[in-house]
């Protein structure tokens, strides 16, 4: 058994915009990725449109995505780990210089 898409409207001028100005902000065309946990899903709900409309708007006007929204979250994730155990590990070091004998 096939599963049927609805066919989504085509977007009116003033929702392609819309898109188009949201797209800008938060779609990086020269990686074919979304920035900061974007994604044609969080677009949609943002605009209050349905998200195949912001898929369609975004291929046209980008291209299909190019990199995989789960390994570029596990690189954000590890940057803020590395970031977190940079920052504990001086906060140790001063630590350990305030109890150093004199």
């Amino acid at each position: 058994m096939t599963a049927i898409t609805p066919a989504v409207r085509p977007a009116t001028p003033d929702e392609r915009m819309r898109i188009r100005h949201k797209l800008d902000g938060v779609f990086d065309d020269a990686k074919g990725m979304y920035l900061d946990g974007y994604s044609d899903q969080r677009v949609a709900e943002e605009l209050k449109l349905p998200r195949k409309m912001i898929e369609q708007i975004r291929e046209a006007a980008y291209g299909p995505i190019r990199t995989d929204p789960e390994i570029e979250q596990l690189r954000t994730d590890i940057t803020s780990l590395v970031s977190q155990a940079s920052a504990l590990a001086n906060r140790l070091a001063e630590v350990e210089k305030r109890f150093q004998p004199r």
